[in-house]
């Protein structure tokens, strides 16, 4: 019963982070986060790396784009 309870309060993945691979090595910026964003079918994006403060709240409708030192993507991953 416990084990439903959880699972029933995990939030459902609604992103898809993979078709978002080819954008790898490029700037981050405003567009690119749109554009990433409407490729993973994500409500909102979020960038996450060095000196970016980010907050631990888990989102599965949130799409963070995994960013270096110099803002250069270098992965994504939902939640």
């Amino acid at each position: 019963m416990l084990l439903v309870a959880l699972l029933l309060a995990v939030p459902a993945q609604a992103c898809d982070p993979d078709p978002c691979r080819r954008m790898i090595g490029k700037p981050f910026s405003a567009e690119l986060a749109e554009e990433v964003r409407l490729i993973a079918g994500a409500k909102t994006v979020r960038p996450s790396g060095p000196g970016i403060p980010t907050s631990a709240d888990v989102r599965g409708d949130r799409l963070n784009v995994l960013v270096d030192e110099k803002h250069i993507v270098v992965g994504f991953r939902c939640g």
